[in-house]
């Protein structure tokens, strides 16, 4: 399976109240030196177990997820600036090569439903990646997703603009 990100898509009424479809689509990260292989979701909680590869040749001993939640284009009634969330660093022991499973990331369903009502979004394209990692020697990686706003160029939100063609594709998966 390849790195993706994790597309929400809420297909909404006009009151934005309609259930949550899920497509996982995580971005690839090129110098990360670990991926995100897979994801849980749940009905509460959008990453509720995420399967993290290291693919340096040390040893991690810290990691950190964030996530960038943005409307694709045409979805909300007007321009809206990405919203960024982090995890908590998690104590990891992730040899070269080996997968952890962190759990419960915390990235509620209702707060995105919520999020979406307040863009006035039909569509929220949530996207996670790793931003920070600690190795066992002492150095550090990071990602600066405060300054970047994607993991990918906003390549994955644009493929999702809000066309008749996407609102009827989401409508056939209810």
């Amino acid at each position: 399976m390849k790195p993706t990100s994790l597309l929400l898509l809420l297909a909404c009424t006009s009151a934005c109240a309609q259930d949550l479809g899920l497509i996982p689509n995580f971005p690839p990260q090129k110098d990360s030196p670990a991926i995100i292989e897979r994801m849980t979701s749940s009905i509460t909680d959008l990453a509720s177990k995420l399967d993290i590869k290291n693919v340096s040749d040390k040893t991690i001993i810290e990691i950190q997820v964030g996530w960038v939640t943005e409307s694709p284009p045409s979805c909300a009634s007007q321009p809206i600036a990405p919203m960024i969330d982090f995890s908590r660093p998690e104590q990891v022991d992730l040899k070269p090569g080996k997968r952890h499973s962190g759990t419960s990331y915390r990235v509620g369903t209702a707060r995105m439903r919520e999020n979406a009502r307040k863009l006035n979004s039909r569509l929220l394209h949530v996207q996670f990646g790793i931003v920070n990692v600690k190795f066992e020697d002492g150095s550090t990686w990071r990602y600066d997703l405060k300054k970047e706003q994607t993991f990918d160029n906003h390549t994955a939100t644009n493929q999702f603009a809000c066309t008749p063609e996407l609102e009827q594709r989401i409508r056939s998966v209810k």
